[in-house]
Parts: structure tokens; sequence; C-alpha cells
């Protein structure tokens, strides 16, 4: 492999464009679905789905009541979102 300067692709925080069109296309279908209506839909009718995407959302450090941060793992965010839905239902 040559050693020295990159001098083709694309330049350094360029997104792919084909990356950046299928989100697109995911962000049109979410709306055409019905956005948050959609949502909820999936959130009652098929909870383990809804759940496994609400798990992709949640960040993996949360801040603690002191302001220090808390370290949870999946397994952890996805039980404590459990347990919240299950007290509002």
């Amino acid at each position: 492999m040559p050693h020295g300067r990159k001098t083709g692709g694309r330049t350094a925080g360029t997104p792919n464009r084909t990356t950046a069109s299928v989100r697109a296309a995911i962000l049109a279908a979410f709306d055409q679905a019905g956005g948050a209506a959609y949502l909820t839909k999936v959130a009652r009718d098929d909870p383990p789905t809804f759940l496994r995407l609400l798990g992709r959302m949640l960040p993996t450090q949360v801040t603690g009541e002191d302001g220090g941060l808390v370290q949870l793992g999946l397994a952890d965010a996805l039980s404590m979102a459990r347990r919240r839905s299950m007290r509002s239902a």
C-alpha cells in the first residue's frame, strides 16, 4: 500500500450520498405512515418492536441526580423503558 497523502475520494466529513438518500427515503416513508401516530400504534400493537427501536434511540450515558454520569447497558435501558410502559398502560 503506498504511503503519502490521500489524493482521491471524498474529503473527510462529507456524507455518503447513498446513506443520505436512504435516510431521506426512510423519513419520507415515516411521514406517509403517520409519523408519531404510527409509532404510537406500533407501541400499542407490537411492544417488542417498539422497544427495540427505543433501545437504539436511547443514549448510553445518562446524567444522575448529582450531575455525574450513570452508565446504562442496553438491557438496563430496555428494562427501564418496559417498566415505564407497563406503569402507563
